[in-house]
């Protein structure tokens, strides 16, 4: 998620009834920890891709732990 969340920072998220374009979101992807920008909502497929990353994520909000809602640098 570089620039936005740099290595070291710490997050706090908290789950969300809805999620909405632009949200980062944390979830849980091919058995990894994953921090990305919510980029569209297809049904129940949230996409998602990292700031400076070319690789899109599709995802099931089951899925997700929640969205970032502070960062600690």
């Amino acid at each position: 998620m570089n620039p936005f969340l740099l290595e070291g920072d710490l997050i706090s998220c908290k789950k969300q009834e809805e999620y909405y374009p632009g949200d980062i979101l944390v979830f849980f992807y091919n058995n990894e920890l994953i921090v990305h920008r919510l980029l569209k909502i297809k049904g129940k497929l949230l996409y998602c891709k990292g700031d400076n990353s070319f690789l899109l994520e599709h995802v099931k909000a089951e899925t997700v732990l929640g969205k970032v809602l502070l960062v600690f640098r």
